[in-house]
């Protein structure tokens, strides 16, 4: 019997939402705390791996899942805890690597900082279907984080409360 080592908060009642771009402009701004790659899924059917050729069922596809504590609260939610997931895959993929490269880093390590913003998107190439999303992506490394990112923690952390001590022991 195996047991999940992941996140495991779906167990509990939740679980951490992902990264939503809806329109172009919009920006994520966070801090990796944690990143695993995991293979494609359909998206109607999470039971079925996606691969590069289907026919011979060789080489899956594969996609980062960076867990990112980020700037903004969603001030709706009670529930929000500031993390999201950001799916990297397809030309968002591309988009990182570039930005990995500019920055001369290797990895998207947990402390790294990104900024992720909906660039564009392309016509959708059949009837039904998207287009292909472009993004535009920055990268730091943990020890050389960017300006935004000097106000860090976000506002929406509990601080940890401060109780006054006592001059003498109760005693």
């Amino acid at each position: 019997m195996s047991v999940p080592t992941g996140d495991t908060s779906a167990f509990f009642g939740g679980s951490i939402p992902s990264v939503k771009f809806s329109s172009t402009g919009d920006t994520v701004l966070g801090k990796v705390i944690e990143r695993e790659l995991r293979v494609q899924t359909d998206i109607d059917d999470p039971t079925i791996t996606l691969y590069w050729d289907p026919d011979t069922r060789q080489r899956p596809k594969m996609q980062l899942v960076a867990t990112l504590e980020t700037h903004e609260p969603d001030e709706t939610d009670e529930n929000d805890t500031g993390l999201e997931r950001l799916y990297i895959k397809g030309y968002m993929q591309n988009d990182f690597t570039n930005a990995l490269r500019k920055a001369r880093m290797r990895d998207l390590t947990p402390g790294t900082w990104v900024q992720v913003e909906f660039a564009s998107e392309d016509a959708p190439k059949r009837r039904g279907m998207s287009g292909a999303r472009h993004y535009k992506v920055e990268v730091w490394p943990a020890n050389a984080p960017p300006v935004w990112a000097q106000n860090w923690p976000p506002k929406f952390e509990t601080e940890t409360a401060t109780t006054e001590q006592p001059d003498e022991p109760p005693f």
